[in-house]
């Protein structure tokens, strides 16, 4: 789920259902819990309802593993 909102900025729970084919209930499941965690955010557009990575925490998620790459690759 999060590999297609990262390659594809903004799904609905329709697109993103048809892509892993998962029922529509779960995906809305899972994008509940993702944007609870705060790493997945939605807008309003209509009557649909777009998904997408938080920018905020995917960069100090990138920073933070790049990081520890760095520090494991000096040992």
């Amino acid at each position: 789920m999060l590999k297609y909102l990262l390659e594809r900025k903004e799904l609905t729970v329709g697109q993103i259902s048809e892509l892993i084919r998962f029922s529509f209930k779960s995906v809305s499941k899972h994008l509940s819990i993702l944007e609870n965690a705060n790493l997945a955010k939605s807008r309003q557009i209509g009557l649909n309802k777009l998904y997408s990575i938080n920018q905020k925490v995917q960069k100090k998620i990138l920073h933070s593993l790049k990081r520890l790459v760095f520090s494991y690759s000096y040992k």
